[in-house]
């Protein structure tokens, strides 16, 4: 906990260090944060005591940004605009083609993290497009997807080709592990549960989504037969599992959702209507938002996450808009 900035604490916490302050004021441990104060959508530094919260924290910013991956026939973009679609720019353009996937923001570090199969691997920038570096190489695999663990300061990725496997490594390349390489198909979506100390990932041959610990082991089915599972997104506040399914032969496709710390029996639809190729998602947990990506109407979209307010918010611009990122300008 020692490197956050960001740590989103319940007001029921929040209640319970104060009654405690007294307590927790003789006690050696405690840690100086910036709290997001889930109701009034704010950030203020308070004193935290691990443990007195137990686990009731979850480390998260509030987000400023949307980022995501776009291509063409002649070239590929990272673009980025405020939450509302507003102020929109491409930051990085390159002349590529279709080969831009996954895309991930440590807004703490101020970096942006994209996979890039013309040169598979993974690559990172400033948050401006700045200083890009390639951080990881996968040979002739190409690479679907990025998430990090900014609890662990850990960069995890999904490959897929004849060496398909999950990998993670340090934030800047080094230390790198393939964790898992047996028993995946086409692996499309990753993401990282920092509470439940989980990755989970979507495998689109396979149509399952599967879960592990966060070094591999442990592995498990969360749901099966789940049509051509593409896009994932976690909401650790309120402990859902979203993700993009297309029924077959090809859609359109839907976005579903289930309890995260379930076994996916519970899963439903969430948005069935006006989607046609949805791919990427991320969920703003300050905010009370989900954002999708539609590269069937080249469309980035978003809701509330009990699927009301539902607005298209850039129509115009995208070619084949990809994977989409929360973070800050």
């Amino acid at each position: 906990l020692t490197n956050l900035r960001w740590l989103g604490v319940t007001e029921n916490a929040l209640s319970q260090y104060a009654a405690n302050q007294q307590l927790a004021a003789s006690m050696a441990s405690g840690l100086r944060v910036e709290a997001v104060l889930e109701k009034y959508r704010r950030v203020e530094t308070v004193q935290v005591y691990p443990e007195l919260l137990g686990p009731t924290y979850v480390p998260y910013p509030s987000y400023s940004a949307i980022y995501w991956t776009d291509s063409s026939t002649a070239i590929d973009s990272i673009g980025r605009a405020n939450l509302d679609g507003s102020e929109r720019e491409n930051i990085i353009t390159l002349a590529l083609h279709n080969n831009l996937g996954g895309i991930a923001v440590d807004a703490e570090r101020r970096k942006m993290y994209w996979t890039d199969s013309s040169n598979p691997g993974v690559r990172r920038a400033n948050l401006d497009g700045s200083q890009p570096q390639v951080i990881i190489t996968t040979g002739s695999d190409g690479v679907s997807d990025v998430a990090l663990d900014l609890v662990n300061s850990k960069i995890y990725w999904t490959a897929t080709g004849a060496g398909h496997h999950i990998g993670r490594a340090n934030l800047d390349g080094s230390q790198r592990q393939n964790i898992i390489t047996t028993g995946l198909s086409t692996l499309e979506s990753i993401a990282v549960d920092m509470v439940g100390k989980k990755i989970y990932w979507t495998d689109w041959q396979a149509h399952k989504i599967e879960y592990a610990n966060l070094d591999g082991s442990g592995r498990q089915e969360f749901l099966t037969n789940v049509n051509n599972a593409s896009g994932l997104a976690l909401d650790l506040v309120n402990r859902k599992i979203y993700w993009v399914t297309w029924p077959p032969p090809s859609g359109p496709g839907k976005i579903q959702w289930a309890n995260l710390d379930g076994n996916g029996s519970d899963a439903q639809d969430f948005i069935t209507v006006g989607l046609t190729t949805p791919w990427g998602l991320t969920v703003d947990e300050v905010g009370g938002k989900i954002y999708w990506t539609d590269w069937g109407t080249n469309r980035i979209g978003r809701a509330n996450l009990d699927g009301s307010e539902r607005e298209n918010i850039i129509t115009a611009g995208l070619t084949r808009p990809s994977k989409i990122a929360l973070g800050v300008w």
